[in-house]
């Protein structure tokens, strides 16, 4: 399988109302693939902001995904978050 072989595509945006918890964000995702019939076994990586409610290894998003699709995802940090530091004067 080479690089070809692999594509990065934008999966959905979901509308959080108030405040946004790991559970709420794990719900609505699941619902989601449940909704598109997409299996766990499709997600590979999950990249976030960095944020408590998605990073934390214990009780994160991430950590329920894992969970649920499998131990060797990779997780990342978005880099773009990082881009407003490097553009600083």
């Amino acid at each position: 399988m080479g690089k070809e072989d692999f594509n990065e595509e934008f999966l959905c945006s979901i509308n959080f109302l108030g405040y946004t918890t790991m559970l709420q964000i794990f719900r609505l995702t699941k619902e989601y693939f449940s909704e598109k019939k997409i299996g766990w076994e499709n997600c590979v990586a999950v990249c976030t902001d960095g944020a408590a409610s998605m990073a934390d290894y214990r009780l994160g998003a991430v950590a329920k995904i894992i969970e649920v699709a499998h131990k060797e995802m990779l997780f990342t940090h978005c880099i773009i978050h990082l881009e407003p530091l490097a553009t600083k004067n």
